[in-house]
């Protein structure tokens, strides 16, 4: 049966075929692979001989294994030899160490720099060609053109410190999965592993930041006031916010360290301001309820967060959520309901951030879900900063 396309690869590309077997399915092209096939046996070099005669063209997945794989070496010159367009797709590696003699001088889509573009001008480049249309494959230029507006050449490296770079990591992984993966595939994992402990950081220390913000600035009452005290507070919650960032994204160990002193600090931040300023963190009434909440989702997300990018960050998480615990019970202060609706959101919201970003770089596609925990965050927030920073505090505080 006539294909469109026979695609080519190294068995340890599977991986990467695969998604790109999809895309070209999802385009209505029709795909050759020899998935199904016993490798080696008559039937399996039978199969393939035909399947290139019967294809419009042919593409192959370039990596330093295909490469050196044999069959796909033959693949690539029965293909030649049968005079059938040649596409050339580079998942992995560089033109050293990539690039087959067969195919040296040919142009190429490259899918490590943005995974969506490249495929699109290989969806657009194959369509053309099979219409009819003259699509040069020996010949200079040395890349297919990318969309407009498509960087392909050049890319920085994520700096932890940079506030910036935080933000832009948040964005990948709610917004623009495909680059993630790409920067991934390109530099690794340690710098997105040290961005995100700061970004969990960040997001874990944000219930103690708003109400110390709302007292200092009055639209959260306190009954003594004490600005040694809050300035205490303030240096504390750097010290646990800094400590949080650095070891969140280092080893199994430091994720421990992480856990003990963000404990500590977190407690510590409680106690003092509330046994010295009289300010309460947690009042019994709704007020208390709404932070509880808030805790819950906040710390839900970041978790997620944590699984997909810096999974030592969670000790981080974990040492705030004792802290709380403890304060809790040490003062007897229980919101009741809310504190079982906190966990349960927590909990929950933990498992599917992360399962629905590790989907989306896996896929290089945001779904629903990434807009479902967007809207979810952004409620909370938006509410959380009503209570401590506009009013919300005084108003339901009023009997």
């Amino acid at each position: 049966m006539p294909h469109h396309i026979f695609l080519s690869y190294s068995r340890k590309d599977t991986p990467t075929m695969q998604r790109i077997c999809d895309d070209l399915r999802a385009a209505g092209l029709s795909v050759w692979t020899d998935a199904g096939i016993e490798p080696g046996t008559p039937l399996w070099k039978d199969s393939i001989e035909m399947a290139i005669e019967e294809a419009g063209c042919l593409v192959v997945i370039l990596s330093p294994d295909s490469k050196h794989s044999q069959w796909v070496k033959r693949e690539l010159e029965y293909a030649d030899s049968q005079s059938k367009p040649i596409f050339p797709v580079l998942a992995r590696g560089d033109e050293s160490d990539a690039i087959p003699f067969l195919l040296i001088g040919a142009q190429f889509v490259d899918i490590q720099t943005h995974y969506t573009a490249g495929v699109q001008v290989l969806i657009s480049t194959v369509q053309e060609r099979l219409n009819g249309e003259p699509v040069p494959i020996n010949n200079p230029p040395r890349h297919m053109p990318p969309p407009h507006g498509i960087q392909t050449g050049s890319y920085a490296r994520l700096n932890p410190w940079n506030f910036i770079d935080q933000f832009q990591l948040l964005r990948w992984l709610f917004l623009d999965p495909d680059a993630l993966a790409a920067y991934l595939h390109r530099d690794g994992d340690e710098t997105v592993r040290r961005t995100g402990a700061w970004i969990v950081s960040g997001l874990g220390w944000m219930p103690f930041l708003l109400p110390l913000l709302g007292y200092t600035i009055g639209t959260v009452e306190i009954r003594g006031q004490r600005p040694i005290t809050l300035l205490f507070a303030y240096t504390l919650f750097l010290i646990g916010w800094i400590a949080a960032g650095v070891l969140g994204g280092g080893k199994t160990r430091d994720g421990v360290f992480s856990l003990v002193i963000t404990g500590f600090i977190a407690f510590m931040i409680y106690v003092l301001v509330r046994g010295v300023s009289g300010i309460e963190f947690i009042p019994n009434d709704v007020r208390g309820q709404i932070g509880t909440i808030f805790v819950g989702i906040t710390i839900g997300v970041a978790a997620g967060i944590a699984f997909c990018t810096a999974y030592t960050a969670t000790g981080t998480l974990a040492g705030l959520v004792i802290a709380v615990t403890l304060f809790a019970g040490l003062f007897r202060i229980f919101p009741g309901t809310a504190s079982a609706v906190a966990g349960l959101l927590m909990v929950g919201l933990a498992f599917f951030t992360a399962t629905v970003l590790n989907r989306g770089i896996q896929t290089g596609r945001t779904s629903i879900g990434h807009y479902i925990i967007i809207g979810v965050n952004g409620l909370a927030y938006t509410v959380a900063l009503w209570l401590y920073l506009l009013g919300g505090w005084q108003v339901l505080g009023v009997n």
